[in-house]
């Protein structure tokens, strides 16, 4: 995520808050700890961007090719079209449902009260919990009470949030935004900065009844989140097992093997072989057609094929590798095959399978 434009615009803004905090405030001291924090997104910024030139000689691979990929969206590129985003959606009400996913019923307190715990308990919604109804609530007070340092988060928030909503995918002409659930993560640290700031006026509250709303906010935010955090554990877990299997697979071979995988697949499985070095790991994502693949293995989960339709150059690959190379199907995907015969939602989206070829 470092190297993405949601990244980009995350570091924009704490740069902002940095310079405005010191320009407003020029007799306090740039704290230690702040020298801390730059440095260590500095460091961690390193760290990707270093693997990124090692293994395809580009610092900001992924930066540059989701700008091009949203920048071209609908456009004619050659025989290929960037037709979408899989998975996105172009529906104005996609964000409100995303942020605000639980119904409550309104018919009495009673009522509403059960229909508040069935939502805490519900572990359906997979990405936000109770977040943006609190930060509604946090926001609004903070500014009732004209809470200064909170203004700026919530401009940060607003701002991102209202791009997403409103923004334009291209510069030179307008391209309503598509959508996804993972481009909130633009405005989550306002958002939690904001909610930490209005559970910090509570604390300074002299009332012992601070304790009863301060513990309330955090059981709020926090049972949701475990909910949330388990279910993607399991569905990471499982996808992440056809890789650990095909890495098996490679590890038992006694002489030097090529393997073309995506780039994030390369990386799971050079941790899972302890980075054997007689493996010899080309990006998949650079090959124009099967003739390309010499001899080898072939790492590609559906994602790839479907990503592959709408990526100038990938589209041949947009398919089952079996029948359009001829390529041998070494291994398919248990979760996969569980999730489609027995009609079972191990996998969040069967696109996520992996399977694995030999090319023949």
């Amino acid at each position: 995520m470092l190297t993405t434009p949601e990244a980009f615009v995350m570091f924009f803004f704490f740069g902002v808050y940095a310079i405005l905090s010191y320009a407003l405030n020029k007799e306090e001291k740039i704290s230690l700890s702040t020298f801390y924090f730059v440095f260590g997104i500095i460091f961690a910024w390193l760290l990707v961007a270093g693997y990124e030139f090692i293994t395809i000689n580009d610092l900001l691979f992924f930066f540059k090719s989701q700008i091009d990929f949203y920048s071209n969206v609908g456009k004619k590129v050659g025989e290929d079209l960037y037709a979408g985003i899989p998975g996105a959606t172009q529906d104005p009400n996609f964000y409100i449902d995303v942020m605000f996913p639980y119904q409550f019923n309104l018919n009495s307190a009673q009522d509403f009260l059960i229909s508040f715990w069935n939502n805490l308990n519900n572990a359906e919604n997979r990405y936000t919990g109770f977040y943006f109804y609190l930060f509604l609530i946090a926001a609004m007070l903070l500014i009732l009470l004209k809470e200064r340092k909170s203004y700026l988060m919530i401009l940060w928030a607003v701002s991102t949030l209202g791009y997403l909503e409103f923004g334009t995918m291209s510069f030179p002409k307008y391209i309503f935004m598509h959508r996804l659930e993972r481009f909130l993560l633009i405005g989550a640290v306002p958002v939690c900065v904001t909610i930490a700031i209005f559970i910090e006026r509570l604390i300074e509250i002299n009332n012992p009844i601070k304790y009863f709303f301060v513990a309330f906010c955090l059981i709020v935010l926090l049972y949701p989140s475990i909910l949330i955090n388990i279910f993607w554990y399991k569905t990471n877990y499982y996808v992440k097992l056809d890789v650990a299997n095909i890495a098996k697979f490679l590890k038992n071979q006694t002489s030097p093997v090529t393997v073309y995988a995506p780039v994030q697949e390369t990386a799971f499985l050079k941790i899972f072989t302890n980075f054997k070095k007689d493996i010899n790991f080309i990006p998949l994502d650079y090959m124009k057609n099967c003739s390309e693949i010499k001899d080898g293995y072939v790492v590609a989960p559906l994602s790839f094929f479907g990503l592959a339709e709408n990526t100038p150059g990938r589209s041949w690959a947009y398919g089952d590798l079996q029948q359009k190379c001829g390529f041998e199907l070494i291994q398919t995907s248990k979760a996969y095959e569980e999730t489609i015969s027995n009609n079972t939602p191990i996998l969040l989206n069967p696109a996520y399978a992996v399977f694995f070829y030999k090319v023949t």
